[in-house]
């Protein structure tokens, strides 16, 4: 396959942001009309009724998008020539409903990403703590202050790894020694004897 079909093929297997920042805003305006129907009757049984039914579904809706932008990196990290990633789609899925350990988990899998990137682009283009920070930063938020704004956090850093995983499909395939999966190391075939 030519470089420029390989990153073709495997950018179109990326996740499409778009839709999960317009999820983001039928939350946070859901979440609104539900606080002003609540502030409005505040003695009402019936008030936000139908927005809190909006916001739980959405949350549900934004919550399985976030997953499966996850399992789309790690599926098109699974089908790079040269390359073998580590985690599957769905043991990337999977870890996040761990207890604490989905805590690590945010590092780990974004860690696994940069690696690909920095291997495929033979330079230091993406920084794992530097993504896997926004993500973790993004649940907590999230979890403990709102949930709108936790999701933004987590899909603009979604859009700093798609960002750098598009400039890694479109670097040049690398040589058949530097491959991943030949059991050499790129860093001691550069350096100097």
């Amino acid at each position: 396959m030519t470089s420029s079909g390989e990153a073709g093929t495997l950018s179109s297997r990326l996740p499409k942001l778009k839709f999960g920042f317009g999820i983001v805003a039928f939350f946070f305006i859901c979440q609104i009309v539900w606080a002003v129907q609540k502030t409005v009757h505040p003695g009402s049984s019936e008030a936000g009724g139908y927005a809190a039914a909006l916001t739980l579904i959405s949350a549900f809706v934004l919550a399985a998008y976030i997953l499966h932008c996850i399992a789309a990196y790690h599926y098109a990290l699974s089908n790079v020539e040269g390359w073998k990633h580590p985690i599957s789609p769905r043991r990337a899925i999977r870890f996040h409903f761990i207890p604490i350990f989905n805590l690590y988990w945010n590092y780990k899998w974004p860690w696994e990403v940069a690696r690909f990137v920095n291997w495929r682009t033979q330079r230091h283009r993406m920084s794992g703590v530097l993504v896997g920070t926004p993500v973790l930063t993004g649940v907590l938020v999230g979890a403990l202050l709102d949930t709108s704004i936790g999701a933004l956090i987590i899909l603009s850093s979604f859009a700093y790894i798609s960002r750098c995983l598009r400039d890694a499909f479109a670097a040049p395939p690398l040589p058949a020694e530097l491959h991943a999966d030949s059991g050499l190391d790129a860093a001691a075939l550069t350096t100097d004897n």
